[in-house]
């Protein structure tokens, strides 16, 4: 590592001490050193090439996130590996955040004698160290209930703990939305608008697959909830959330056509989203439901569908604790809270709803995905993971299928 592991903020003196010419090129070598750690090669040339040609997976971005996160001592995104993806880029991005802390550092006085700055930490206070020590922390909790197998008092633990999520309101949603994710470009047909569910994904885009196929046709986006692998608090309220989205939509597209997508839970998220668009006069031209479930008072509680946020920590395992911050499984559980009892409205714009065609383990006997409201139904091949994963490619065709079949006026409620 280039600096002993632990320091937080290192690079901060190591970088203002420099002449300020020297110190973006000074960023970039720190940051392929560390990129190469990562990815364990011994020489930082192996890594001069786009992160995602040199196998840097979802697990591995989010250890570099947070290592980089350490030294700089600045939040970063669990996706900055995916919005700057070479050493160059990210180590620009990394300096630009950096740039007022770095003038403040340089024209730091040394403090005077006397200085409270001066006094050894107190030895007595071992708050942090205890927790690293005990290994209670949030993700550290939730990963062990997990693998208890009692996957409700898992989601339990979330959810209350929840209620002490920093949380932001409607007036302030400006200053907390973050940019769309662009997964695919091209200028043929609809955009395509992605709303994830609220589980973390380690730092890859949930609709990576699914973007694929669609990649030089057309524009396709996925939208981050605050809290979830990024920013510093979650909406307080779903009308708070459902709004930030639709206004970034609007932001982002404009008066361009596009289509909203949700899979899962983000289906959900994704029907609220289009509700807001729609009664702010700005409707898309179409939603679609991937394989998402209208989870009602009488399923919240049914372990097959909390085992979906839960096989990430089983499959991680003690890795998860690091890799995941406190904030984003509090987000989990706001999120997931603000949606009990929530009953989709209707709204005139088609929907499409893909149902998999193979169950998961454990599922119940009445398996298959549905939706209370009226809407057209077409059976993908693969599971209701592997619909975004293996399956992703049939996915997308049925998806640009139903868009091309859309005529103007076709509208159905839904």
């Amino acid at each position: 590592m280039t600096e002993p592991d632990g320091v937080a903020g290192a690079w901060r003196e190591r970088l203002a001490a420099l002449p300020p010419s020297e110190r973006a090129p000074a960023l970039v070598e720190l940051v392929r050193a560390e990129v190469a750690t990562v990815l364990g090669h011994a020489q930082v040339e192996a890594v001069d090439r786009d992160f995602p040609e040199l196998g840097l997976d979802s697990l591995m971005s989010v250890l570099l996130r947070n290592r980089l996160s350490l030294l700089a001592g600045i939040p970063l995104a669990a996706t900055v590996a995916y919005d700057w993806p070479s050493a160059e880029q990210l180590a620009e991005h990394l300096y630009a955040e950096l740039s007022g802390a770095l003038a403040d550092e340089a024209a730091a006085a040394v403090p005077p004698e006397g200085d409270p700055r001066h006094e050894p930490t107190r030895p007595d206070i071992p708050t942090v160290e205890r927790r690293r020590e005990t290994g209670r922390s949030l993700p550290t909790l939730y990963r062990q209930v997990c693998e208890t197998g009692d996957v409700v008092s898992a989601m339990h633990l979330l959810v209350s703990a929840s209620l002490a999520a920093p949380t932001f309101g409607h007036d302030e949603g400006a200053r907390h939305a973050i940019p769309p994710l662009r997964l695919a470009s091209g200028a043929d047909g609809p955009a395509l608008v992605c709303v994830p569910g609220f589980a973390t994904n380690l730092g890859r885009p949930w609709y990576a697959g699914l973007a694929g196929p669609f990649d030089g046709e057309r524009d396709v986006f996925e939208l981050r909830h605050p809290g979830v692998d990024t920013g510093v608090a979650v909406a307080r309220d779903l009308e708070t959330l459902a709004e930030l989205h639709a206004a970034t939509v609007r932001r982002q597209l404009g008066d361009r056509p596009y289509v909203v997508v949700g899979h899962s839970m983000g289906g959900s998220a994704a029907h609220a989203v289009t509700a807001r668009l729609a009664a702010d006069g700005a409707p898309p031209a179409g939603l679609v439901l991937v394989d998402s479930y209208h989870v009602t008072p009488d399923r919240e509680a049914e372990p097959w569908l909390l085992a979906m946020p839960a096989r990430i920590p089983a499959a991680v395992g003690e890795r998860f604790d690091s890799a995941v911050d406190d904030l984003t499984l509090l987000a989990l559980g706001a999120y997931t809270r603000m949606f009990r009892g929530w009953d989709p409205q209707p709204m005139r714009v088609p929907t499409l709803l893909v149902r998999a065609c193979e169950p998961l383990p454990d599922m119940p006997e009445r398996w298959r995905s549905s939706w209370p409201l009226p809407h057209d139904a077409v059976d993908a091949p693969g599971s209701h993971l592997g619909v975004l994963e293996e399956n992703a490619r049939t996915t997308a065709r049925a998806v640009r299928e139903w868009i091309d079949a859309l005529a103007p006026g076709r509208g159905r409620t839904a």
